[in-house]
């Protein structure tokens, strides 16, 4: 099953990629009591790291987009517009060009990030309430950064993305492999997807250091717990536990706790995964999702 792909020009200046899974045997323009999907990565991620959930998701009846935000995959990378406040204006912007050609579900799905992609989706849902049917936070959206590291320079010390060694495409795949052997093939591609070979010939990340930079200082001022208390939809956490998974358990623990006691709908769930739950246990993933949307959470 392979998507659609399409672009979404925003005026935050931006032209953003995605990839539309459309149900099989359907009339996409149609509507459906199945709500649409959005799915959004994580920082120096793309869209394609979600393609086992998506096609999951799609074979159960639901329209699945996946976005490569700005800086990230095939998207532009202008230099500037990474704060949390315009890349709502290019989700904006990405659903009003996904209701307008597919279907009135766009204008009010379902959305699920994962890592800093779920602190976008909780910036979105508190700025933006009626936008959204329900907020899935996947292993990101709870944590906050300026907590573990009250001085930015030692976050930035310790957060920095590594400097790339001169690494032939082919090396980078066998070490990917042998350091996620459990990782389904979808996960692997995916994976494989946040980089670019050079002119050289060499592979190096598609979002440049600085952006990354940029977006990481953006990341560490974020603060989910001043949030909580202004979303409305329905809001899913989904936690990873094990030794690659991001954060400490005690400090996701008194984030959910608050994030419950604030947000009037919110469930979580542990799920053994590594961080990036949704390339490791794509079946998993969407399984919970189509679970939970099943049983009424979402209403």
């Amino acid at each position: 099953m392979k998507p659609k792909q399409l672009e979404v020009i925003s005026p935050a200046g931006a032209t953003l990629h995605l990839f539309y899974w459309s149900p099989p045997n359907s009339d996409v323009t149609s509507s459906s009591d199945l709500p649409a999907i959005l799915l959004i990565h994580g920082l120096a991620s793309n869209a394609r790291m979600w393609d086992g959930v998506a096609v999951n998701m799609c074979h159960q009846g639901y329209q699945v987009a996946c976005v490569d935000l700005r800086g990230h995959g095939r998207s532009s990378k202008p230099d500037d517009g990474y704060d949390f406040a315009t890349i709502s204006v290019d989700l904006d912007y990405v659903l009003q060009d996904l209701t307008k050609n597919f279907s009135p579900n766009w204008a009010k799905p379902l959305i699920a990030g994962q890592s800093w992609g779920g602190n976008v989706v909780l910036d979105f849902a508190a700025s933006r309430p009626w936008s959204l049917r329900g907020a899935i936070l996947v292993d990101g959206g709870i944590l906050q950064l300026s907590d573990q590291f009250p001085e930015w320079e030692r976050c930035a010390e310790l957060l920095a993305p590594p400097v790339f060694e001169q690494l032939l495409p082919e090396v980078l795949e066998e070490r990917i492999r042998q350091t996620h052997p459990d990782w389904p093939e979808t996960g692997i591609q995916g994976l494989l997807a946040n980089f670019i070979v050079t002119a050289q010939g060499f592979v190096a990340p598609n979002l440049t250091f600085t952006r990354h930079m940029i977006i990481l200082q953006h990341l560490w001022r974020h603060k989910p717990s001043e949030l909580y208390s202004k979303i409305t939809a329905p809001t899913l956490i989904l936690t990873a536990r094990s030794a690659n998974s991001a954060g400490n358990p005690s400090d996701k623990d008194g984030q959910i706790a608050l994030a419950k006691k604030c947000i009037p709908k919110c469930e979580a769930q542990w799920l053994e995964s590594d961080h990036d739950i949704h390339a490791q246990h794509p079946d998993i993933l969407s399984s919970v999702i189509i679970g939970r949307d099943i049983a009424g959470f979402f209403s």
